[in-house]
């Protein structure tokens, strides 16, 4: 691949031929499950912790009660020793003094070591750099699993020379077998530029718009199961389906069950592809039977934004919930009178995933709403597809059309200036997108992906941390 063919279709002959030269070829991978694991995992009471910080600008702190933030900038790469920390908050040293920051916000690693670029990678006419979003394509891509056409997921664009060197902080290292050998992989970090993405998303027609879903779901004891595993798969499902949406999409999650009182959990801001997780991990025991959906979804709407161009709240809940309950503010509910403040483009997607008896959530889907859509999905095992079917509807994504490879050149071009690797799409079609950030980062100047990429030496090879 290179910067004149690039965009031309890939034939099964020129796939095949792709997978041969494979070793020549580096391979990048994120994997969601390693980025949560390297943030939380707890380390040796003793171990020295490097930090690298996931986006910037980012939020500081004088004290780990993360109270009165200011903003501070900081280079790509960059490793800061971590000093203290806290279930939510990193202490770490800086050129200026020690500060707090967000665990979220940070990645840590007790064996600091980088991949750099040799002097190789500075040169137009070379193989491009692959990218690929798991682990079971990349082996697929080097080991010719099944007989299967694999392509990469993101690619590098060379139009012209990369005139910088990059360092990648290293979070884990394995060895993977290859067209016959093993070779060295490691998972890094990768800088994306908030100004590529725009470029990008300019020309595939992207806009500000912005999606909201709020997933309100059933974790007690008798229906946790069935609510967990139907989040799992809708997960994956919508993965998927919203790729190409135009503007950005945020979650919420609001989780709801009855104990000796409603228990009650409310996240503002989740990650598509860790809220099957996070149902998992409550441990929820017996109960009453009748479970507190009215107050949880007073709980949910409160973020909803009037000037998104959609938001949804999907339930996910057993049949037996109450018909009265009392909101936030201690003021009585019911099911004839809900007394939701919503804003007009709100749609109620609502899904029994249990087999449990009760008219509960079905007379909630009939009631009265301010005039709301809603729907109302029985329990059966199609539930989760024509849950995905329907939110994939209500969200409107754009007609795909393709990228010619001419209307890169000043993408690139803007990546090489603010030296980084001009990363994007092996699929040009306008439902590609970017890797994502999160909320906190949709503002920042850069921010960080985490892939895994061949190290052998002739372009990429582990170097020292500065």
């Amino acid at each position: 691949m290179n910067g004149t063919n690039h965009t031309k279709p890939f034939t099964p002959a020129l796939r095949k031929f792709a997978r041969t030269v494979a070793l020549l070829t580096f391979g990048l991978m994120a994997v969601p499950s390693d980025l949560a694991a390297q943030k939380a995992s707890p380390f040796a009471k003793d171990a020295l912790l490097t930090g690298y910080i996931e986006y910037s600008p980012i939020q500081i702190f004088d004290s780990d009660a993360l109270e009165d933030p200011t903003e501070k900038s900081f280079v790509f790469g960059k490793p800061l020793q971590i000093l203290a920390q806290t279930k939510k908050a990193v202490q770490v040293q800086t050129d200026d003094g020690p500060v707090w920051m967000r665990r979220s916000d940070v990645f840590m690693t007790d064996t600091p070591k980088t991949v750099v670029t040799t002097s190789l990678f500075k040169e137009r006419e070379r193989q491009s750099l692959r990218f690929f979003e798991s682990l079971s394509t990349m082996r697929a891509f080097f080991g010719h699993e099944r007989g299967a056409v694999v392509s990469a997921d993101y690619a590098e664009f060379l139009f012209q020379k990369p005139e910088f060197k990059l360092r990648m902080p290293v979070m884990a290292t394995e060895v993977v077998e290859a067209v016959g050998r093993p070779i060295q992989v490691a998972s890094v970090l990768v800088p994306v530029r908030a100004e590529t993405v725009a470029s990008y998303d300019a020309l595939r027609g992207a806009t500000d718009t912005q999606h909201h879903i709020a997933f309100v779901v059933d974790i007690s004891g008798d229906t946790l199961d069935f609510s967990g595993n139907a989040m799992r798969i809708l997960e994956k499902n919508l993965r998927g389906r919203l790729a190409g949406l135009s503007g950005d999409v945020s979650y919420s999650l609001t989780t709801f069950a009855m104990r000796d009182a409603p228990k009650i959990t409310y996240e503002p801001e989740v990650k598509l592809g860790y809220i099957g997780a996070s149902v998992d991990a409550f441990e929820t025991g017996p109960g009453p039977s009748k479970e507190p959906l009215l107050a949880a979804v007073h709980q949910a709407v409160q973020d909803l934004d009037e000037d998104a161009s959609s938001n949804l709240v999907v339930i996910l809940s057993g049949a037996d919930v109450l018909a009265k309950d009392k909101n936030a503010d201690g003021v009585p509910i019911s099911l004839e009178d809900p007394g939701l403040d919503l804003p007009e483009n709100v749609e109620f997607l609502i899904g029994q995933v249990g087999p449990d008896l009760g008219e509960g959530l079905k007379e909630f889907s009939q009631a009265e709403l301010g005039g709301r859509t809603t729907t109302y999905f029985e329990y059966s095992d199609k539930l989760v597809g024509q849950m995905a079917r329907a939110i994939e509807v209500v969200m409107n994504p754009n007609d795909e059309r393709v990228l010619k490879e001419e209307d890169l050149t000043d993408t690139c071009k803007i990546a090489n200036e603010l030296k980084t690797i001009c990363m994007l799409p092996e699929d040009l079609s306008t439902a590609s997108r970017m890797p994502g950030q999160h909320g906190r980062a949709k503002l920042a100047e850069w921010y960080t992906s985490t892939f895994w990429i061949v190290v052998d030496g002739d372009l990429l090879k582990f170097g020292k941390v500065d």
